[in-house]
Formats: C-alpha cells, sequence, structure tokens
C-alpha cells in the first residue's frame, strides 16, 4: 500500500503551497468515479493514513519503494476547473528519497521449512509479516499466535517481542515443534533477507529458520471473514474465559452482530483490506449479573466504538488494533 507523509513547508504565490510528501511502496483499492487503486497519503499532523486520488504530474509511481517528495499545490479558479473534477492541481518540484523496500516479504504469508539447521516436513507453521501493524501472526503449529515487532526503515530487520496465542492441545510433535519456533523466535533482533527465493531469519550472522511463500487460498480475507461466527478469545492482552462474546460480520450488507456477554448487539460495519469501524451499536438491555462479565461487557463494547481500527486474519484469528496495540482477538468457533 502506497502511503503518502505530506508536510506544508513554504507558501508560495497566490494559491500555490510547497509540500512534503511520503509514499509507501503499494497503492490501496479505492473507488472515486470508478473503482481504481490509490496511494495513501499522510500529512505531517494528521494520525490517519487517506487514499489519494490526484496524479503528481512529473512524478512516476514505482511499487516496491517508498518515496519522499516535495510537490507544489495549486488550487486553481472555480471556472478553469472541469465539472466533478478537483480544483487542486500536484506538480513534483523535487525527489528527496526513493528507498528499495523488502515488500516480497511484508505482508505476505509463509511456510516454515526450517528450523535452527532442521528440515521441517509439515506445513504446520505458517506466519504473515505485518507492515501496517508491526506484527508477526498465523499458525505456531498448533495455536494461533500473535508477536509485536519494530521494524526499521527499510523494513530489512526486525525486533520481535513475546506475544500471544491460543491454548489448544495437540500430537506432541506438533507441540515440541511450536515450542521450539516460539522460543527460538522471541526478544531477537532478526535480519530479513529472501535467498533464492526463500526467506531466511538471520540473528548474530545464524540462521535461525527459513520460509517458502504459501500457496494462496482461492477467495479473499474479507469473503473468509464474512458470515462466520468469531468467538473472542483475548481482550488487550488478558484470556476471555467467561461470557464468551462474540461476533459476526456480515461484510456484503455492511452490518455486524453478536453478544457482548450477557446481550446481543448489532450495527453497521464499514470495512477494506486493512481498516474497520463500528457504526453505532445497538443492544439489547439485559442486566449482567456477574460483576466480571458486566465489566468484560463494557470494555468489550467501547473497544468496538473505538476509531481508527485496523485489523489482520491468520488462519483461524481475526484480530483488530488500536494503535499498532492488539486489543481484540476472535477465534473462528466450529458453528
Amino acid at each position: 500500500m502506497v502511503t503518502l507523509f505530506t508536510v506544508i513547508t513554504a507558501v508560495t504565490l497566490q494559491a500555490q503551497v510547497v509540500k512534503r510528501v511520503f509514499i509507501k511502496e503499494n497503492t490501496s483499492p479505492c473507488t472515486g468515479v470508478a473503482p481504481m487503486n490509490c496511494l495513501n497519503v499522510r500529512f505531517e499532523n494528521d494520525l490517519d493514513w487517506t487514499f489519494f486520488y490526484s496524479n503528481i504530474d512529473g512524478f512516476t509511481y514505482e511499487p516496491g519503494y517508498q518515496y519522499e517528495l516535495l510537490v507544489e499545490e495549486t488550487t486553481l479558479p472555480k471556472e478553469q476547473v472541469p465539472a466533478d473534477a478537483s480544483s487542486i492541481r500536484y506538480k513534483l518540484k523535487k525527489l528527496v528519497c526513493k528507498v528499495a523496500t523488502n515488500q516480497a516479504i511484508w505482508n505476505t504469508n509463509w511456510t516454515l521449512t526450517e528450523l535452527n539447521g532442521k528440515a521441517i516436513q509439515q506445513d504446520a507453521v505458517k506466519v504473515e509479516f505485518n507492515a501496517a501493524n508491526h506484527t508477526l501472526y498465523g499458525s505456531s503449529g498448533c495455536n494461533n499466535f500473535n508477536m509485536p515487532i519494530s521494524i526499521n526503515k527499510k523494513r530489512t530487520t526486525m525486533v520481535t517481542k513475546h506475544g500471544v496465542g491460543t491454548m489448544m492441545a495437540c500430537q506432541p510433535d506438533i507441540m515440541k515443534l511450536e515450542d521450539e519456533f516460539l522460543k527460538t523466535l522471541a526478544d531477537k533482533k532478526i535480519e530479513l533477507k529472501v535467498i533464492q527465493g526463500q526467506l531466511n531469519l538471520i540473528h548474530k550472522k545464524n540462521v535461525l529458520m527459513k520460509f517458502k511463500k504459501t500457496t494462496e487460498k482461492n477467495g479473499s480475507a474479507l469473503a473468509f471473514v464474512s458470515n462466520k461466527k468469531w468467538k473472542l478469545i483475548q481482550m488487550n492482552g488478558k484470556a476471555i474465559e467467561k461470557g464468551q462474546p462474540e461476533i459476526i460480520f456480515d461484510v456484503e450488507n455492511k452490518k455486524v452482530n453478536g453478544r457482548t456477554g450477557c446481550n446481543n448487539f448489532f450495527g453497521a460495519l464499514d470495512i477494506d483490506s486493512e481498516n474497520l469501524s463500528f457504526g453505532a451499536l445497538g443492544m439489547t438491555r439485559m442486566a449482567c449479573m456477574d460483576e466480571v462479565i458486566a465489566r468484560q461487557e463494557n470494555e468489550f463494547v467501547s473497544l468496538l466504538n473505538e476509531k481508527g481500527l485496523t485489523y489482520d486474519v491468520a488462519d483461524q484469528t481475526f484480530n483488530i488494533y488500536k494503535n499498532n496495540q492488539l486489543v481484540l482477538m476472535f477465534g473462528l468457533t466450529s458453528e
């Protein structure tokens, strides 16, 4: 997804200003007059990314690179603007920086093939390195996990922390693989390098593990999420043991419904490839006799009402973030 970070630096004559713009390495689907792909932009003092529907005269975008530009923004008089067109024009003033990124690594699914020098035959460990949410998540063998990471500017190294995950028991050999994988991965500064098509994770010049690209499944993430029942399994890092809140996303009709623990809820849903928000939620008004479930319900509803939420989807989990912090983790139920 391409992101423009824009900074107003100086005002030129009349309706023209110079702005500093940062552009991410890939575009995102958007809808203008018709469906299209947009750059994602952010102005210096803004917190959120926005789609960029215009062109920048003199600038040629190439996927896989992050850019820093100075652009001239000119506001045209109304009489010079065609019907249904923007009154603002952009022209490249200076290419400040163009940096290649490891785009092939990020936001791509990978399957573990080697761990601490040993070949892995099972396709049990599947992960995704998510740059937008600064997370590494997926299946650790038996369970699903989610691990926060920090990333350098060129996205060639990451620093891992301890993550969270589900707590299911599996066959002893898979559990052993999972335990070694998570212990090897956590709390390290790791270099990421693709060599002959395989992703190598390197720590202090030692190759910790290797991955191959996962064969993509048919269907989009949104199609996979929609009209399934998702049970809340963690909230703000704490396991959910009582009440069993759950949620169902109706992506096509932009609706959501579910249970908070004591009550049922419903409302509007706005979701794209990585962002989501919920409209004003309607709820039943049954009293929770259990104080733990009552507090849990209030916290759950409060998080759903937050703005600026993002999400990702692992094999069997739906994860919601606020300011790159995992706040809600749902597991796919068998119902």
